[in-house]
């Protein structure tokens, strides 16, 4: 449940920074969803956004929630918090800069489905090597 919650939380982040008169909206939605604490991995990758905003009102939301321990350390940590008080770099703004729905675009669905064909293939080729070098045996 986590992961598409995460997904949902990641394009918060770039409508905040592609429209920024939308900031104020998605911090308050993502700086509450800290007070529910109940899901440690989708709060990780929440305040590692958050950290991506570089926004200082946010630093005392993520602050309470690592002393509540409801943030998921492997993912972020309370170290990534002191070091990502600097403004973030070209490569982690460009995550963000994308646009959100070429992802439903029919070419990209094609590209997508081609890819995954192609993996299915490759696949059942390994497959079947593993089983004529079993069979061999």
């Amino acid at each position: 449940m986590w992961w598409s919650r995460t997904v949902a939380a990641n394009g918060l982040v770039a409508i905040a920074i592609q429209h920024p008169q939308e900031r104020e909206r998605v911090l308050s939605l993502l700086h509450g969803l800290f007070s529910e604490g109940e899901d440690p991995e989708f709060l990780g990758f929440t305040a590692s956004y958050l950290l991506d905003l570089n926004d200082s009102s946010s630093i005392p939301i993520l602050e309470k929630a690592f002393d509540l321990d409801l943030i998921e350390e492997d993912i972020v940590s309370r170290e990534d918090l002191q070091q990502d008080r600097e403004e973030p770099d070209e490569e982690t703004l460009d995550q963000y800069n994308s646009d959100l729905l070429e992802f439903y675009e029919p070419q990209q669905v094609a590209k997508r489905q081609a890819r995954w064909e192609e993996e299915r293939r490759e696949e059942e080729l390994l497959t079947a090597q593993k089983h004529c070098l079993l069979k061999g045996k």
